[in-house]
Formats: structure tokens, sequence, C-alpha cells
């Protein structure tokens, strides 16, 4: 399921995380962008660059200290992640662009056929870390839809955006806080408490 679902998706779904990625110069600059945005994308989520001996390293799991499903079974949350990753640069890369290992911490599924597909022969399971790993060279490869203009733009409404997550708490949080002062016995539903926030019904789900 997570692997189709990235397959399947146009960037611009990911809202101004999208915008940001999609106007990037280069596929080093778009995978900087995901790892500062991340917590727009889902506020237990936690994306991090390595570099070192020539490669890059893309980190990803569950934050540390914030409960969310994502510690109880992250299969799906982190292989959409990886498949996104490699599809989206594979996409918008002006040359041929392939990670040199994808890993994760979970263990293989019955068939690993479409992790091959999509991903390549690179993947490995029961490793130590969720990552993906490219040549730092290769990342300086150009986007096909740079803007330069336009990330400008889309950074500072995503900045914004980061700074409210930070400063109001996460959404999660203040879901909370809402049915907690408001429970008399009745579910709010989903049009309420988006109304209540002033949000979206699509963001807060």
């Amino acid at each position: 399921v997570g692997l189709h679902a990235a397959e399947s998706y146009n960037p611009g779904a990911l809202s101004i995380v999208g915008y940001v990625v999609l106007s990037c110069r280069t596929a080093g600059e778009a995978l900087d962008r995901l790892t500062r945005y991340a917590p727009l994308l889902n506020e237990g989520l936690q994306v991090e660059l390595v570099e070192g001996a020539g490669l890059t390293t893309c980190r990803f799991g569950a934050v540390e200290g914030l409960d969310s499903f994502l510690h109880r079974d992250a299969r799906q949350v982190v292989e959409t992640l990886a498949a996104g990753i490699v599809v989206t640069l594979k996409r918008l890369a002006t040359a041929p662009l392939d990670p040199i290992e994808i890993t994760f911490r979970h263990r293989a599924p019955t068939a690993i056929g479409e992790h091959l597909r999509i991903l390549g022969p690179a993947v490995r399971f029961e490793h130590s870390e969720n990552a993906v790993v490219y040549r730092g060279t290769a990342l300086a490869t150009p986007f096909i839809s740079a803007d330069p203009a336009l990330l400008e733009v889309f950074e500072g409404d995503a900045r914004r955006r980061l700074h409210e997550l930070t400063a109001r708490g996460g959404v999660s949080g203040r879901v909370l806080a809402v049915l907690g002062g408001r429970l008399k016995g009745t579910v709010l539903s989903l049009s309420e408490i988006a109304s209540e926030l002033a949000m979206s019904e699509r963001s807060i789900q």
C-alpha cells in the first residue's frame, strides 16, 4: 500500500512541502528541504540528512518522546516516504538518479517484487535504520521543475507554517485539547473540530 501510494501521488498533494520540493534547483536541495519541513507532513515523523565519505544518507523514523502510531507500526509510512523520495527524485532529475541503498528496520514481507520494481535492487530489510542513501555527487543533478523565484515564495510560506506549528503545538495535541474541552457525552464530528481550529478537514485528517 505504501509503495503504490508513493508511486501514484503528485508532489503537489503534499501541499506547501510538495511545492517547495518541485521548485528546488537540485535533488540535494530537495532532500534538504524535505528534512527541514517534514513536521508539516507529519508531526510524528523525523527526517535527517547525514553526509560523509562521499555519501548522503536520508534517515527517517518516529520522533522520540512523542506518542504516535509510528512507534507501533511504521512500515507503511516509512515505505511511502522511501518510495516517495526515490520516485520523485527520478521523475524530476534531468539525468538518471538512483540510490545506492535503501534500508528498512522492519522485516521483509512475504513477497518483495514490488519493492524491487519501485525501489530497485538495493533494498534491504531488518537493518539498523530506515534510510535512502545517494552518492553526494549525484544529488547535484538539476531538477527539470526548478524555479528559484517560486522557491523563495513557497519557502517563505513553509517557514511561516513551521513557526506556527512550533508556537501553537502539534495538530494532534490541539485536537485532543478541543475534544477534552468539549466532551459532553457526544463525539464531535470532523467538521466541528476543523471549524474550531480554523483548519480544513483534509489537514486535520
